[in-house]
């Protein structure tokens, strides 16, 4: 008799899986001091979820700490959630991101104010762009619609920094890179002015769930740029 091989399960939504996971952020970053030294970086997880909600097979896609013992701290707290019965199993990644790095030749905020005004003016016109030495090629308006569809995320992330401050405001500006599949292999802090570092990170990791249509000639390098104003 001939096994079908079980079709692929449905992919839960990005902002889905990052509901499921606030109230439970401290436990995960504390991950990536496991090792007694605090580490910059990115760990993508992928799992899966049955009918009842529980998590299983765990796996690690993708990283830049190369710890095997922060990788297997957050599998484990990955495995501990529970999303809640369901009709049907489904599948779920997150990268999850500590402490993001910055882009280097960046000013940090306070240094070279010439530098910010012009980046200011440059940001009244372009929220979105691809830098010049991209490898790569991929359609402008495509990259900022769906940029622009994953707002939802970063609005996530910053009413959770206003739930820990309430005049959190500023400049976010993120580089990032999408590679020859369409995935984002890589995010950098390219000069936020903005204070509170966990929603910082809470962003990035809202860029990696992004998916993109794959660029033609290598890779895309990508500079996005939002205002948060409180009040």
């Amino acid at each position: 008799m001939r096994v079908l091989p079980e079709p692929e399960r449905q992919a839960m939504p990005p902002l889905a899986v990052l509901q499921r996971l606030r109230g439970s952020e401290d436990a995960r970053r504390s991950c990536f001091e496991i090792s007694g030294a605090r580490s910059q970086g990115f760990v993508k997880l992928a799992w899966q979820i049955s009918t009842e909600g529980r998590v299983s097979d765990v796996a690690v896609e993708g990283t830049s700490v190369h710890d095997e013992a922060i990788e297997r701290c957050l599998a484990e707290e990955v495995a501990k959630l529970d999303f809640g019965p369901r009709r049907e199993p489904m599948q779920a990644r997150w990268t999850f991101v500590h402490e993001l790095p910055q882009m280097p030749g960046v000013a940090k905020p306070g240094r070279k104010k010439q530098r910010r005004r012009q980046a200011a003016a440059e940001d009244e016109v372009r929220g979105v762009s691809i830098e010049d030495s991209s490898p790569g090629t991929l359609e402008l308006g495509r990259i900022e619609d769906i940029v622009h569809a994953g707002f939802p995320l970063f609005a996530y992330c910053y009413r959770a920094a206003l739930e820990r401050d309430a005049s959190t405001s500023g400049v976010v500006r993120l580089r990032f890179v999408i590679d020859e599949e369409g995935s984002v292999m890589g995010v950098m802090d390219s000069g936020s002015e903005f204070g509170d570092k966990v929603a910082l990170d809470c962003m990035a990791e809202g860029i990696f769930a992004l998916s993109f249509p794959p660029p033609s000639g290598g890779d895309v390098r990508v500079q996005y740029r939002i205002v948060f104003e409180s009040g």
